[in-house]
């Protein structure tokens, strides 16, 4: 925006003239010159009056070469409502087909006065300033949800809210039902009821199509909508979907699926795991080679083949298994097991509770085990936490490990693949140790226990050692108060006055190997290791683009104004300077300063801190003098720098650090030594999680 509205006219009007006159030629060539555009063809008709198409094409050609941001457009749509008869609305608010705009205060008339009308404005940003052009097209809006019908109107739910339709009587009742409203010139012109629906388990949730048991993969209408039909009327999103579920009930029209209607909540009993390739590094397999403990099926499209217990079949993308793209393979007893002979985890070949499930795609076989949460959990302890960590700590990481899987059944996040989680570290580490029964034991007796925050059920961090001082909600960057649980504890029970973020007070805490902390014995508690300049460009170089791109806000470069934007990098150059810019609670770095011959990059988060300085070339020495190999992850982001330089340049940078992980949350090896100390797994988990109550989600 070059001037503001009161600017423009003090440039355009002189002594006396009316801030209403029309627009003329001599204002044509203030605007020009103003914005530093050469014409030259109004010049000599300074007092001809400028016509509103003339104008308009004028203003879409300045806005194509002045506007390279996209703030200013031009949209087509039809005002619903205003705010009349819509509360959620203020005074200078529209509702339309295409979502809630503001409008300049003289449009005020127009707009309430062709609810229903089809029209063409320009908006800068989400502001409507200018109404183009009235339009004699109709508008279909689909996929409503019907609250009210009468003699008088009605009303529909769509994307949260509620919108009322008043001098459009309906002859016959039509409410808690989906259907299409079409409207032009002012007019209700027709309504399409949509009252087919089917339903059954969801089986996967892609962007365009829905898997449903029974039905196969389903198209989305272009419109698809989901509501939540039980307690409060709610519009939700895809991820509200949840897969391995039959509670949502689907409206079906011409082959499409139209709207979801989500009719109860359900105890979520069951999860559903992407089960990854050797090393956890595809989620497509070429082969799948199976066997179980006791006899088993294998059935597609109701297509039942037997198999004796040990029996070994192979499934290819080619398998005469497939009578339509999915197997399902069950065993005959509860108690038995499928086992994946093709597949290598640190147990050997894993064995699975539940059912196995395969399904063809373009890249390959894609494998789910659903089966009881419960019995998840008795693969996922052994894999997280050993059984030498005793009882009390093993249901404490069970109610966590219970927590963070109950979220990510809601969450949703592996849908398209017919699942809730996979198997890997990126949600919980399933099936790489065999079951044992002291993690069955802890499962059992924490059944469907998880811990609450303000009555939600949280997601329950955890992560190895800590430095004597865990961190809270802002170790990802994110001011997220919901998750006001996690607050950053002294691990020994205790509380002092320093505050860790303060760079002095910290490094005279890190230097403090024997601090009185619950794993000051612990190896890991701390550590050190010396990384060569040229190791840090390499780490720099290989990771600084892959870190941007997976997290643009996190990682700014200097400007040459002094300033941190968002902004491309793939290298600093040689290093100059590495500095910590800021310290979150408990002494975790938050910010790094690295400064180079081509860019100083501001690098923000424990992670990204964690991967620029990646030892991947070095050795770390812990506490007790073992000497470990570094990876492509420093053990910690609780660290000191030390660098050092040689004829002005640096040489080295040596880092001392404490802890293991992320350090947010709840330490295991706390857990560990607080319940050989007689804590009880409550106790363990109140102390490292803020405001916590303990409650059962069957």
């Amino acid at each position: 925006v070059k001037h503001s509205e009161s600017e423009w006219q003090d440039l355009l009007l002189q002594e006396g003239e009316d801030a209403g006159r029309k627009l003329i030629y001599r204002d044509l060539n203030m605007i020009f010159k103003e914005l530093e555009t050469d014409r030259e063809d109004y010049i000599g008709n300074i007092q001809k009056k400028v016509e509103k198409e003339e104008w308009l094409a004028i203003y879409d050609e300045l806005v194509a070469a002045h506007d390279s941001n996209g703030v200013v457009k031009t949209v087509t749509a039809m005002p619903l409502s205003d705010s009349n008869n819509m509360d959620i609305l203020s005074a200078d608010q529209i509702y339309t087909n295409d979502g809630i705009y503001q409008y300049h205060s003289s449009l005020s008339d127009i707009l309430s006065n062709n609810l229903l009308q089809s029209m063409s404005f320009i908006c800068i940003n989400d502001e409507i300033v200018y109404v183009r052009e009235l339009l004699h097209t109709s508008v279909t809006i689909k996929n409503v949800w019907f609250t009210e019908s009468n003699e008088n109107g009605f009303s529909v739910f769509i994307d949260g809210v509620t919108v009322s339709f008043r001098n459009a009587p309906m002859k016959e009742p039509f409410v808690n039902e989906i259907g299409d409203i079409t409207a032009m010139d002012g007019k209700i012109k027709g309504i399409t009821k949509k009252q087919e629906k089917i339903s059954g388990k969801i089986l996967s949730v892609k962007e365009e199509q829905i898997e449903i048991e029974g039905y196969g993969l389903l198209p989305k209408d272009e419109s698809f909508r989901i509501y939540k039909t039980y307690g409060a009327l709610e519009s939700l999103q895809d991820n509200n979907l949840v897969v391995g579920y039959n509670f949502t009930e689907f409206v079906i029209a011409e082959g499409k699926l139209c709207a979801a209607l989500v009719k109860q909540s359900e105890a979520m009993s069951n999860i559903r795991v992407l089960i990854k390739s050797n090393d956890f590094l595809s989620n497509f397999h070429e082969t799948i080679t199976v066997s179980a403990s006791c006899d088993f099926t294998v059935t597609s499209n109701e297509i039942v083949n037997y198999f004796r217990a040990g029996e070994e079949i192979t499934i290819d993308k080619n398998s005469t298994f497939f009578q339509d793209n999915r197997i399902k393979i069950i065993p005959a007893t509860l108690s038995g097991e499928i086992i994946i002979k093709s597949l290598a985890r640190a147990c050997g070949n894993p064995s699975y509770r539940g059912t196995i499930e395969v399904t063809k795609e373009e890249e390959g076989l894609i494998m789910v085990n659903e089966l009881l949460l419960e019995e998840y959990l008795y693969a996922v302890l052994p894999s997280e936490m050993p059984e030498s960590y005793g009882l009390e700590a093993l249901k404490a990481q069970a109610v966590c490990a219970r927590s963070y899987a109950y979220n990510q059944i809601l969450n949703n996040d592996c849908a398209s693949f017919g699942a809730h989680v996979d198997d890997s570290t990126k949600y919980q580490v399933y099936h790489n140790y065999e079951e044992n029964q002291t993690c069955i034991d802890a499962v059992k007796e924490t059944n469907g226990m998880v811990a609450k925050y303000n009555d939600a059920v949280i997601t329950a961090y955890y992560f190895s050692t800590s430095c004597g001082h865990t961190t809270n909600y802002e170790v990802w960057g994110e001011n997220n108060e919901e998750q006001g649980y996690l607050q950053g504890v002294y691990s020994n029970g205790t509380q002092f006055e320093a505050d860790l973020s303060d760079e002095s007070l910290f490094r005279d805490f890190l230097f403090n190997y024997d601090f009185p902390s619950f794993e000051k014995d612990i190896c890991w508690y701390r550590w050190e290791t010396t990384l060569q300049a040229s190791a840090i460009v390499n780490t720099i170089n290989t990771n600084l683009k892959n870190r941007y791109e997976a997290n643009p806000d996190n990682i700014l470069t200097e400007n040459g104004k002094g300033e941190f934007v968002n902004s491309p990098v793939d290298t600093v150059g040689d290093i100059i300077d590495i500095t910590i810019g800021k310290r979150k609670a408990g002494g975790m770095v938050g910010e790094l300063i690295v400064k180079g011959t081509k860019n100083t990059v501001k690098i923000k988060t424990e992670y990204n801190v964690r991967s620029i300085l990646a030892p991947a070339d070095s050795e770390i020495i812990r506490k007790d003098g073992t000497i470990v190999e570094g990876s492509s992850l420093l053990p910690s982001a609780y660290i000191v720098l030390e660098p050092v330089y040689h004829e002005g340049a640096l040489e080295s940078l040596k880092i001392i650090g404490g802890g293991y992980g992320h350090g947010a949350g709840m330490s295991q090896n706390g857990a560990r030594i607080m319940a050989e100390a007689g804590y009880s797994y409550e106790d363990i988990l109140k102390f490292y999680f803020y405001g916590i109550e303990l409650s059962s989600i069957y």
